[in-house]
């Protein structure tokens, strides 16, 4: 039942219905946590990525603050998922309350995607989808350092 709601969720999604899906996928990660489903960390992915969507920056930040201790223990530092974590972490970082990260929050996602991309060519290799991306993430967040060092 939690697949086919993932399922319904990722359909809501997709159609920008942001809300619904991250209604959804609060439910799905509760009842996975619940149950001590063993792959409830990529209810914790689909769960950031819709607070995400839904502009709840602060509690996603929070939220995967929470988790990351937890997905590195469990799933190991080179894990798909937990680089996946971390990169949506790192995003997160870059948006505050009222869409304006500090200074020290923008530092933070530089450090970390530094990290990813180092992390993401070994692991993935340069031209990997993934590693394309954190390249493109760190680019977009050493401009938004850039600016606060120009302002």
């Amino acid at each position: 039942m939690l697949h086919v709601k993932g399922n319904i969720a990722a359909c809501y999604s997709s159609l920008g219905q942001n809300e619904e899906a991250l209604a959804l996928r609060r439910e799905i990660y509760a009842r996975s946590l619940a149950l001590g489903i063993s792959s409830h960390f990529i209810d914790v992915v689909n769960l950031s990525v819709s607070l995400q969507k839904t502009q709840r920056h602060t509690e996603a930040k929070f939220f995967l603050r929470e988790q990351l201790p937890k997905a590195r223990r469990a799933l190991g530092t080179e894990d798909n998922v937990f680089l996946r974590l971390r990169g949506i972490y790192a995003s997160t970082l870059l948006w505050g309350a009222d869409d304006r990260a500090s200074r020290d929050d923008v530092v933070e996602a530089v450090t970390i995607h530094e990290e990813l991309a180092s992390t993401t060519r070994r692991v993935y290799g340069e031209f990997h989808p993934f590693a394309k991306l954190i390249k493109k993430e760190l680019a977009h967040a050493q401009a938004k350092l850039a600016a606060f060092d120009t302002a």
